[in-house]
């Protein structure tokens, strides 16, 4: 990580939003990934989240993406949301481990019957959002990915994790209503999405490359790398 990168994330000393050109070192949670910004990037910290946004002219406001949570007897249900600029390319990302799956990995799963009911409502919710399973292959979509023929699966990999993105189409086939994706380093997931569940976004082919683009300049560092920047 460059020495001037700036740190990202709700510690002393850091920031609460990046503008690019900039390398930012983000702390979310357990997870800790840098990253570089190009110009017309944006992070924006909001705990427990952050938004990542592609604007060419200076960001709006009252269309800025954002986390909709909602508490249930296990924790919380959560989405992201976009009040606005349906084509805009975004994305809103959060961190989870991975024991709060049962689909990612299923050599290392722990039986259902030795699970918590309250976990296994959170696994239940993680899977939805992170349906595909890793398998000698590489990773395949699971059955909670829907039908093959509404969506486009693509693997994913930088130097030090793999993941997946999803690309679920508009009944025109021409747009997509929601992207989401998920990224794996060691017992670090990245678990995001473009979504909206009040209008499906109308992201196009381009918008779906430009946040692949973004997904694979992503770096994970030591999850005690971002607590010790100043």
């Amino acid at each position: 990580m460059p020495a001037d990168s700036v740190v990202l994330g709700d510690q002393p000393g850091a920031v609460q939003s990046v503008q690019g050109p900039a390398s930012v070192l983000v702390a979310l949670n357990e997870c800790s990934f840098s990253v570089a910004l190009a110009k017309g990037q944006y992070l924006r910290f909001n705990t427990p989240d952050v938004v990542f946004v592609q604007s060419a002219t200076a960001l709006n406001e009252q269309a800025m993406p954002h986390l909709w949570q909602a508490e249930t007897y296990s924790g919380y249900e959560w989405q992201f949301r976009k009040p606005g600029g349906l084509a805009d390319t975004w994305f809103g990302v959060m961190c989870e481990g991975t024991a709060s799956f049962s689909l990612l990995k299923p050599e290392v799963a722990v039986p259902e019957a030795e699970v918590s009911p309250g976990l296994q409502v959170i696994r239940g919710s993680n899977d939805l959002k992170c349906p595909a399973t890793l398998t000698r292959d590489g990773w395949v979509p699971t059955q909670r990915a829907g039908r093959p023929e509404d969506y486009v699966f693509e693997q994913l990999s930088g130097p030090d994790w793999s993941g997946f993105v999803l690309g679920y189409r508009n009944t025109t086939g021409k747009t997509f209503g929601r992207i989401s994706f998920c990224l794996i380093h060691d017992d670090q997931v990245l678990l995001g999405a473009a979504e909206n569940d009040v209008r499906p976004l109308k992201l196009s082919a381009q918008a779906f490359e430009d946040i692949k683009k973004a997904l694979l300049a992503i770096r994970f560092q030591g999850a005690a790398a971002a607590r010790n920047e100043p």
